[in-house]
């Protein structure tokens, strides 16, 4: 029922004293919240009449945190994975630098690639 513009910044929600609290994700839904919130409370009433849940919820209630999804998305990263891929050259092609510098760049690249050989 909600627009996606507000489903997308909230990470969850919780019923405190019959207020329905929303956590966002970030302080530009927040702003979103703010003009979009007379919609939110008519599309909760609505759904209290359609489904008759949540009809102990008198207010809405919504914040920003930042500890709570930052730690999400830090241990979603940490268990990502870091996908790693074999040395696909061997290092076998003529350095054809003139300059010294660019040639010394060339060799140690080739040097780099024969150490990363499996």
């Amino acid at each position: 029922m909600l627009p996606l513009s507000i489903k997308e910044g909230i990470v969850f929600g919780y019923i405190k004293n019959n207020i329905l609290f929303l956590v966002l994700k970030h302080p530009a839904f927040k702003q979103e919240f703010y003009h979009k919130i007379t919609l939110v409370k008519q599309l909760l009433k609505t759904y209290q009449r359609e489904k008759s849940s949540l009809l102990k919820v008198q207010d809405i209630k919504y914040f920003v945190t930042h500890n709570i999804y930052h730690k999400a998305v830090e241990s979603l990263q940490d268990n990502a994975r870091t996908q790693c891929y074999g040395e696909l050259s061997c290092g076998n092609f003529t350095n054809h630098a003139k300059d010294t510098k660019i040639y010394e760049i060339f060799e140690n690249i080739r040097q780099i690639i024969l150490n990363h050989q499996d």
